[in-house]
């Protein structure tokens, strides 16, 4: 027939592509020349051709043919994915990278793991129309890993995954985390601080999706009371609870309650009020029992007495007894229920 007798190697396999399945036929018969990637660079080179990168027909028998085989040339050489992600990472060749660039092989983190899904976490050179930007890609069971799973990994891993963060913005700061990972638990976290991977171990504090404020800190740390708590440690670190006074300008529902007060490297824990250290209890009282809400010294004056007598008073098991003068005062610590007791 006319192909048999005139068609050379190559117009072979040009025809085959174009779908003349005689050709396809003969292109078996004639020693395999197109039955892959390799066949066919092969063919290109010994007839003195050059192989274009694309899609080819490949004649599997005599009667087989698969279309849309997409193969890849460097000077003849079929090449994979796999190579042409790997060659331009070396030393940027232009020919490897322009063929990642336009089969989309290597334009994205996303590309390198979808072209060559065994790929190892590291750094690429991701291609675009005229160059390359060497970039970190973090890959988890053969895809790109989540936000959430880069910030665990920077924490627990190092310095790669925390190059990662750093490039995608994702751990910066703990509002970065946060926000890159709306389900991120109050702790010690990895917070980047340079594009080599460099960070240092920070207490975020989250609540509600967000960044806790200054009286959810304070809230968390009395919950764990613990010198090793991220929110106690944060608390410490922005001068909120180091003392009552911080505790109750931070967290004004403080006051009257116990709360752990920060220290460099423990914790205590101290009843916090907003009241003076001296103060009046009561006035024209006949008897009567009274909390003291903070610590420091309480008087009281009693109904009918006009003069003073001579008379003193006392403390004896939480009751100040009055003894036959118009006032007294006690001194107790805070939140003890302590009795005035008018005696005969």
């Amino acid at each position: 027939e006319w192909i048999e007798a005139t068609a050379t190697p190559l117009q072979l396999i040009i025809n085959c592509n174009m779908g003349d399945k005689k050709s396809c036929k003969r292109a078996y018969q004639k020693g395999k020349i197109n039955y892959n990637c390799e066949a066919i660079g092969k063919t290109f080179k010994e007839n003195d051709g050059s192989a274009q990168s694309g899609l080819y027909t490949f004649s599997l028998d005599e009667a087989t043919y698969t279309q849309n085989n997409l193969c890849f040339f460097i000077n003849n050489q079929a090449v994979t994915a796999e190579t042409i992600i790997t060659e331009c990472n070396n030393d940027g060749s232009s020919e490897y990278c322009r063929l990642g660039y336009t089969y989309n092989i290597n334009r994205s983190c996303e590309e390198v793991i979808r072209a060559n899904p065994n790929a190892a976490s590291g750094y690429y050179n991701l291609t675009n129309s005229t160059s390359y930007v060497r970039t970190p890609c973090l890959f988890v069971n053969k895809r790109i890993a989540t936000s959430a799973e880069a910030i665990s990994q920077c924490t627990t891993s190092g310095s790669f995954a925390c190059a990662y963060g750093w490039y995608h913005n994702l751990n910066r700061s703990c509002e970065r985390i946060i926000a890159s990972n709306s389900s991120a638990t109050t702790g010690f976290y990895f917070i980047t601080t340079g594009s080599s991977g460099t960070a240092s171990s920070t207490p975020c504090v989250f609540y509600n999706g967000g960044i806790a404020s200054n009286s959810q800190v304070i809230i968390q740390c009395n919950a764990a009371n613990n010198t090793n708590n991220a929110a106690c440690r944060y608390g410490y670190n922005k001068n909120l609870n180091r003392n009552c006074s911080q505790v109750i300008s931070n967290y004004p529902s403080g006051a009257g309650n116990n709360n752990t007060i920060t220290a460099a490297s423990s914790v205590s824990v101290q009843f916090c009020t907003n009241c003076s250290s001296s103060r009046v209890i009561a006035s024209n009282v006949s008897s009567g029992t009274f909390e003291a809400p903070c610590s420091g010294t309480y008087s009281f004056t009693v109904n009918g007495e006009s003069t003073p007598k001579d008379y003193g008073c006392g403390i004896k098991n939480a009751q100040l007894i009055y003894a036959r003068r118009n006032s007294g005062s006690g001194i107790f610590s805070a939140g003890t229920k302590f009795t005035v007791k008018i005696l005969p």
